[in-house]
């Protein structure tokens, strides 16, 4: 009796994603590198001043997160910095994120952390 095959190419089905390790895709949510349909939000598009300023804090608290061991999101924060730190890259690539992922990082959650760790 003879077996059928059926080879399959899916990487054509899967999401909009980067691959881990791979190049980021910056038309996407950065953090979670998914195009899940949210809507992205983007600082470099804020009228508040100074421009931009949500990279700024978005920077901090990663590299607070990284130096805690507690990344909340699946990041190497190394490949976000192209040699001028992470905050201007971010800006370069005019990074977009979810509200939902960028809340995983937010100030409230990284006092918690930093207390924990005190706390030890």
């Amino acid at each position: 009796m003879s077996k059928r095959h059926l080879l399959v190419d899916v990487s054509t089905s899967l999401p909009k994603q980067a691959k881990q390790g791979g190049p980021i895709n910056w038309e996407i949510c950065f953090l979670c590198q998914k195009d899940n349909g949210d809507v992205l939000q983007c600082p470099a598009n804020s009228t508040k001043v100074p421009i931009g300023s949500g990279y700024k804090s978005l920077a901090e608290h990663l590299i607070k997160f990284h130096e805690l061991g507690q990344m909340p999101v699946e990041l190497d924060i190394n490949r976000l910095n192209e040699g001028n730190g992470i905050e201007a890259t971010l800006i370069a690539h005019r990074a977009n994120w979810h509200k939902s992922c960028r809340l995983k990082l937010n100030q409230t959650k990284l006092d918690r952390l930093q207390h924990k760790q005190e706390a030890k």
